[in-house]
């Protein structure tokens, strides 16, 4: 008995020393030549390090149990990663591709939802993904949909054994105003009642998250290098290596860049959004999260855009406000990345951009 529990120790000891040897190894990844030596690129990268670990604890040990799941905030004001978008409420839960589960709840008021499965897998990520022009909802709003490997009637995604995880997309164009979706979801066959924390599960959660931490990192930074062999220059996502290790949803198509911009400078960028269900334009910064916009204006969405007469949009990208509509404060960054996100659209412009002194634009 005692040699069991010696071992369990032994165990869980490891797990939490290769946690700590996981953080100094993603510590390392931050500086070096093509990253951020100093600056604010530096204290974000920590501070995204520290994020991630906040996400890592939630998706691998808190959220884990995959026959009483649970949705859990992915994206948070302070807590960002892998392209958030302020607009966006994402919720993550868990599940088993063996097992059914119920998904209900009520729609809500707000300008699209989704339920996109994923797989675990490093290719051919997604499994399915409904959205509400896809599922019967009540006149109330209530909807349910089932989960399971065998065919169910009415609103049905069907698991397959990769089936991992499941997360909610909800777009807001007007937050202040729009009724937020709510949604739960259950196994259908009522599990027994969980056991107690155990040495074997916290040990393999913290396996897991001490294996995320620089992998996350790593693919970051690789996503980061391909997009700055075009900087100030749009590129469709499909173009840029790595993107579908972000998780994105098929709904969308993405159109991006990396900006360069003096603070004397401003970049002007031109587009003609096209039809859509939603349309948004934001920045980032060097570790692919949102920039501050509870004190910047580092996002335009689709209600908030003022086009030109011929449907023509013009942002301006700097440092400070030309006075212009349709700006966007680099809140501090001299770099980083913007992105269009078309929601449900069947076009994908490419945005022109003309890198300009800002002195010609601002003040007229």
């Amino acid at each position: 008995m005692s040699s069991r529990i010696e071992i369990e120790k032994t165990s869980i000891k490891s797990a939490w020393g290769e946690l700590i040897s996981s953080l100094e190894k993603t510590g390392e990844l931050l500086t070096g030549p093509s990253n951020a030596d100093e600056g604010l690129d530096a204290v974000e990268g920590y501070r995204h390090v520290l994020r991630l670990l906040s996400f890592a604890s939630d998706f691998y040990l808190e959220f884990e149990d995959r026959l009483r799941p649970r949705f859990f905030r992915v994206a948070t004001p302070t807590r960002k990663q892998f392209g958030d978008n302020p607009d966006v409420f994402y919720d993550s839960a868990k599940i088993d591709g063996s097992k059914s589960y119920r998904l209900y709840g009520n729609r809500g008021t707000v300008e699209y939802l989704a339920f996109c499965v994923y797989r675990r897998s490093r290719s051919n990520r997604i499994l399915a993904n409904l959205s509400d022009r896809d599922f019967e909802i009540r006149p109330d709003g209530s909807f349910e949909i089932i989960l399971s490997p065998d065919k169910h009637p009415g609103n049905w995604i069907q698991l397959d054994s990769k089936a991992d995880e499941i997360v909610a997309r909800q777009y807001f164009l007007d937050q202040k105003n729009e009724i937020p979706a709510t949604y739960q979801i259950e196994m259908l066959n009522s599990p027994p009642k969980p056991a107690p924390l155990n040495e074997a599960f916290l040990s393999k959660s913290l396996n897991n998250m001490a294996q995320f931490l620089p992998n996350a990192v790593k693919r970051t930074l690789g996503f980061v290098t391909e997009l700055k062999k075009n900087t100030n220059k749009f590129l469709n996502a499909h173009e840029i290596a790595n993107v579908d290790l972000f998780s994105p949803t098929p709904d969308n198509k993405y159109t991006a860049t990396w900006f360069e911009i003096k603070p004397d400078e401003a970049l002007v960028i031109e587009v003609k959004p096209p039809r859509s269900r939603y349309w948004s334009v934001q920045l980032f910064n060097q570790w692919f999260e949102s920039l501050d916009y509870l004190n910047h204006q580092v996002t335009i969405n689709r209600s908030q855009a003022l086009l030109e007469p011929d449907g023509k949009f013009q942002l301006v990208v700097a440092h400070e406000d030309p006075n212009m509509p349709n700006w966007l404060d680099t809140a501090g960054h001299s770099s980083g990345m913007i992105f269009f996100r078309w929601l449900q659209s069947e076009d994908s412009p490419v945005p022109s951009c003309e890198l300009v002194p800002l002195a010609e634009i601002a003040h007229k």
